[in-house]
């Protein structure tokens, strides 16, 4: 969900609350199998949006906070029975087309107020313009340690 936060909030708490399913969806799947065993670790990944502030990106930013806050939960409900939760926190990743996917291909012309286009347009240009980007493989090792170390320390 990417736009400013008066689009956010014209699409609705309902739309908000579809990207986070996902993550609700895949931890009822495998959270009674694990807490059957006594072992099990679930590694949700958001996005290090959620470590600062970026513009025009408050309904992604709200979507991924909730993320973290419903795995701290399940971290702490679901350690007396050897499991663990953690985050992952992915930068940036231009290679995977995500503002595409993210906007449905729209414009940014079409996605923000006539008086926000030339500060947005400016401000994608300074964020796609930056050096360092995160790879798809750096987030797939990530997530791999993290469930490696979640198996070793029961955290």
């Amino acid at each position: 969900m990417t736009g400013t936060v008066l689009a956010v909030i014209a699409q609705g708490a309902k739309r908000l609350a579809l990207g986070d399913r996902a993550y609700e969806y895949g931890a009822g799947q495998y959270l009674p199998r694990f807490r059957e065993r006594g072992s099990g670790v679930i590694v949700n990944a958001t996005s290090s949006v959620v470590l600062g502030h970026l513009p025009l990106s408050a309904g992604h930013k709200a979507s991924k906070t909730a993320v973290e806050g419903f795995t701290a939960s399940l971290a702490l409900e679901f350690a007396p029975f050897g499991v663990s939760a953690k985050t992952v926190e992915p930068g940036a990743c231009l290679t995977t087309n995500f503002a595409a996917r993210a906007t449905n291909g729209t414009p940014l012309d079409e996605l923000v107020p006539a008086p926000y286009a030339p500060w947005a347009k400016q401000a994608m240009a300074e964020f796609t313009g930056q050096d360092l980007f995160t790879q798809e493989g750096d987030v797939a090792e990530t997530v791999r340690l993290a469930q490696a170390k979640g198996r070793r320390r029961g955290t």
